[in-house]
């Protein structure tokens, strides 16, 4: 998966779920500066943390469906 790519998604999970930054932060046990460095393109999340992220799209199988869909719709 391209990072760009998982950027997207990760921006677009949290602010379907109405997230802030710190917020989901505070979930995957990693700070904001990291979700915000994952969402501009300027690093990739751990192993775990896309483990736990997708923990949490599984949860919302809908959710889930329509954020892929849309990172697709707008993939480069």
């Amino acid at each position: 998966m391209k990072q760009p790519y998982i950027g997207r998604v990760i921006r677009e999970f949290r602010l379907e779920l109405n997230l802030t930054q710190e917020q989901l932060a505070n979930y995957l046990g990693v700070s904001w500066l990291t979700v915000n460095r994952w969402e501009n393109h300027h690093s990739q999340p751990s192993p775990l943390a896309i483990k736990q992220i997708d923990k949490m799209l599984s949860s919302n199988k809908e959710l889930n469906q329509e954020l892929l869909d849309k990172s697709l719709m707008n993939k480069d």
